[in-house]
């Protein structure tokens, strides 16, 4: 079964978009970077094994300038983990953890808008890099072919280090027996 194309043409991370669970064997998943002909980036593909149909859960924050202070008792996150905020007009959307202050406290950036209301949900992923499908960089980069064979929770599309063009992840996953 085809899944949805993830594409980016920017410095930023895709949606995480999770595999079918409902298959017999969710575990067969292809996966392959393709790359415009004029992409001049870095690619990686990255995983969780979190749900990413879990409750959100409440947190509080404060935003100076572009850091946006998250205080998420007991979070267990890691520079490079994610979070995606709900319920926030102005951060709603996934945002990338980039200092561990403490066992309850991270940081995160975010655009310089808006005034952080303080309360919001959210939903916590630990980032994994698929081991033959990261940093895959180049003008343009030789595409890339791997899968998954084993149950993951969610997959994105990750580019760095952009220039011009853009990146597209593609899945296919098997029925399975």
């Amino acid at each position: 079964m085809k899944l949805p194309d993830l594409t980016l043409s920017a410095n930023a991370n895709s949606r995480w978009f999770p595999p079918n669970p409902l298959l017999v064997n969710p575990a067969s998943l292809g996966i392959a970077l393709t790359f415009s002909f004029n992409a001049n980036l870095t690619a990686s593909v990255q995983y969780t094994y979190d749900d990413p149909m879990q409750d959100p859960r409440a947190m509080t924050y404060a935003r100076a300038g572009t850091v946006l202070t998250v205080t998420d008792p007991g979070h267990n996150l890691n520079v490079g983990d994610n979070i995606q905020i709900s319920q926030d007009t102005n951060f709603n959307g996934g945002w990338d953890v980039v200092t561990v202050v403490d066992a309850n406290t991270y940081t995160v950036t975010v655009p310089n808008a808006g005034p952080a209301n303080g309360n919001a949900q959210l939903q916590s992923f630990r980032v994994f890099k698929h081991a033959t499908m990261g940093n895959i960089g180049g003008a343009p980069p030789q595409r890339i072919d791997g899968n998954f064979n084993w149950q993951i929770g969610a997959y994105r599309l990750q580019v760095t280090n952009y220039v011009a063009g853009s990146a597209t992840l593609t899945g296919q996953q098997g029925k399975g027996y």
